[in-house]
């Protein structure tokens, strides 16, 4: 019965298994730790199976991805290969060849051995990597990798070249590289041939990137150990991510005539890739202000560019091309005229094609659509970090007056400025580099806060965000507590002399009562208003006295008479009649009663009669004059009077004012 309940069971199981029932897997306790473990020997070289290696050759191993290097461990001295996890056996592994302190190259990912000693003629070796050595990932080998055939060593007596540098298959290796080949004999020098000039291939020693067709030139060459190391160098540089093999044809022979069992042709190596396109402005360097409106502009790439890649605009107008320069951010450009190249076509000169704005903050940028000769390309459009000031001139002319504890500046507007800085020293010579800077400033300007009878000395310069301009000549000016007023003394006809000898008058005047200063008479003519002359300056008030803007005239004052009693608060009192005491007093304080002097003036400015201006003392000639005791509008224009009494004796005398 028993034995029947077991035939049951056993038939019950077979007929599940024939429904194909899904067994449950066993748990695998690394499986998770082999989930996406992808490391492999991706190649070596001698590749397996090759024959006819040079018994010096060096040995490639290349993985999949980087290495832990410092698990790897080798025969440093030929023996038993232990547990070694990287082994080079011509029996199976039994025992292992000696080797050089491996070479790790390519990210880790390609290792380059030496054998201590030659290599065994006519023998057999394999290659063996354990799963000891794992990636830095912790990726582990599927298992122990063993080249299959392994590589066969040349017979003895045959001439075997092998690449030492660049390696069989290496990539990434410098345009400028030198070749370094090993023999296993010594070489007969006079059999090696190459291109002397590049062209169709000829000579024992070829180089190509095209399948022989053509070959690379060759200048030189050196041998070294005994002849069995060659070292040559291409006459220039390779081309970029190119692959290049070497041939070395029957032609060339041992010193001992050994030959070469067939042609040797190498695997090849890839020069790296091009680096990236990289520009910068040469000059004007970035950051450059007081930039000439007529400069030229020079681009320095580090590689030869693409010339047809370079594109601009030929007239002012909406940003086009690859190349651009544009005081706006790039919304409009200037015309360029065509561009030259120099440094074989490394440096690019650009050329507005009229001169730039002063004040202007230009910058260039140069867009990705510019590529180098080589296929290279910038890692993304380049811009000016800081762009170039344009040069804004210096102002033509500064004009300085005096005041109580103040100067009182003006200057002419410059092209391409939008404020300006104001330089001071109390000491002649001052620079943008030594002066006191007062910034963002337009004029009229009225500097504050000053010692009287010291003097400062100034210059302007426009200036247009950080670009700061060529400064103005330097001009001085010393506040003082006031500036007086007076009436002559002395009676005069209207034949004063013109305004020069009104003037001269007033300083005699004024020198006899020992005040000091300069003087001027207050007299308008048919050219010069009053008020502009007490500025000393000439010319009419509506015309700014020749300024390049109106004066303040509020900030220029205040005037008093010879009694120190303030007889207007600035220039301004005089041209609106606002006078708070009358002037009243000759230069030597006496009262001047209620004289009338000469003035041809009202409201600061010429009017009515002027005696021919102050020329003529005729009979029947006239000319205005004020009164010395008015507050008012009568002060300077109170009506006419003679030019001279009879034709002949003086008989007005004149105001005289400080300047």
């Amino acid at each position: 019965m028993k034995l029947l309940r077991l035939f049951g069971l056993l038939v019950l199981f077979w007929a599940l298994a024939c429904k194909g029932f899904d067994w449950p897997e066993p748990l695998d306790p690394n499986a998770g730790s082999k989930a996406g473990a992808v490391f492999a020997i991706t190649g070596t070289n001698p590749v397996d199976g090759a024959g006819l290696i040079a018994n010096n050759t060096q040995i490639v191993v290349n993985f999949s991805e980087t290495v832990n290097t410092g698990l790897l461990s080798y025969n440093s001295t030929a023996g038993s290969c232990g547990s070694n996890n990287l082994q080079v056996s011509a029996d199976e592994f039994v025992s292992c060849i000696a080797l050089t302190t491996p070479v790790w190259g390519s990210g880790q990912m390609s290792l380059t051995m030496t054998p201590t000693s030659a290599l065994a003629n006519g023998t057999t070796y394999k290659v063996r990597v354990l799963t000891s050595l794992v990636a830095v990932s912790g990726k582990t080998l599927s298992s122990i990798f063993t080249t299959t055939t392994g590589f066969t060593t040349a017979p003895a007596g045959t001439l075997v070249p092998s690449m030492v540098s660049p390696s069989e298959g290496a990539t990434g290796v410098s345009i400028n590289t030198a070749l370094i080949i090993n023999f296993t004999h010594s070489v007969s020098t006079g059999t090696l041939t190459y291109n002397m000039a590049a062209g169709p291939c000829t000579g024992s020693l070829q180089m190509s990137a095209d399948g022989f067709v053509n070959c690379i030139a060759f200048p030189s060459h050196v041998f070294m150990v005994a002849d069995t190391q060659l070292t040559i160098t291409p006459t220039v540089a390779l081309n970029y991510n190119t692959l290049y093999r070497v041939r070395i044809t029957t032609a060339l022979t041992g010193a001992g005539a050994e030959m070469l069992a067939g042609n040797f042709t190498s695997t090849g190596f890839t020069t790296d890739a091009p680096p990236a396109l990289t520009v910068s402005l040469a000059s004007p360097a970035d950051g450059s202000t007081s930039v000439s409106p007529a400069t030229t502009l020079n681009l320095a790439f580090n590689h030869a560019v693409a010339v047809g890649t370079v594109t601009f605009n030929n007239v002012a107008g909406p940003c086009t091309g690859s190349v651009q320069i544009s005081p706006d951010g790039f919304s409009t450009c200037v015309g360029l005229n065509a561009p030259s190249w120099g440094g074989g076509n490394t440096i690019l000169t650009l050329t507005p094609s009229s001169a730039l704005n002063p004040g202007a903050l230009y910058r260039v940028q140069v867009t990705t659509a510019v590529t180098g000769a080589v296929g290279n390309v910038l890692a993304s459009d380049f811009v000016t970090p800081s762009g170039i000031g344009i040069l804004i001139s210096a102002p033509a002319s500064l004009n300085v007056f005096s005041s109580n504890s103040q100067n009182m500046l003006v200057w002419p507007t410059v092209s391409g400025a939008t404020s300006y800085n104001v330089y001071f020293s109390t000491s002649a010579g001052v620079t943008i580099g030594t002066g006191t800077l007062i910034a963002g400033v337009t004029a009229p300007y009225t500097h504050t806060g000053l010692a009287n009878g010291t003097a400062y000395y100034y210059i302007v310069a426009g200036a247009n965000g950080g670009n700061i301009g060529t400064a103005s000549s330097q001009t001085s000016a010393t506040p003082v507590v006031s500036k007086t007023i007076f009436v002559t003394s002395t009676n005069y006809t209207g034949a004063l002399g013109g305004l020069t000898g009104a003037d001269a008058t007033c300083m005699t005047r004024a020198a006899a009562a020992s005040l000091p200063g300069n003087f001027r008479a207050y007299l308008s003519t048919s050219a010069d208003d009053a008020i502009c002359r007490l500025l000393g300056l000439s010319g009419k008030l509506g015309a700014n006295c020749g300024l390049p803007i109106a004066p303040n005239l509020s900030a220029i004052g205040p005037y008093v008479n010879r009694n120190s009693v303030q007889v207007a608060a600035s220039l301004q009192s005089f041209v609106s009649n606002t006078l708070t005491a009358a002037v009243g007093f000759e230069e030597s304080g006496a009262s001047a009663g209620s004289v009338t002097p000469f003035t041809g003036t009202a409201n600061g400015v010429q009017s009515g009669a002027n005696c021919s201006d102050w020329t003529d003392n005729a009979v029947i000639s006239i000319g205005v004059v004020g009164s010395a005791t008015s507050m008012g509008a009568s002060w300077s224009s109170n009506g006419n009077g003679a030019c001279a009494l009879l034709g002949l004796l003086p008989i007005s005398p004149i105001y005289c004012v400080a300047y």
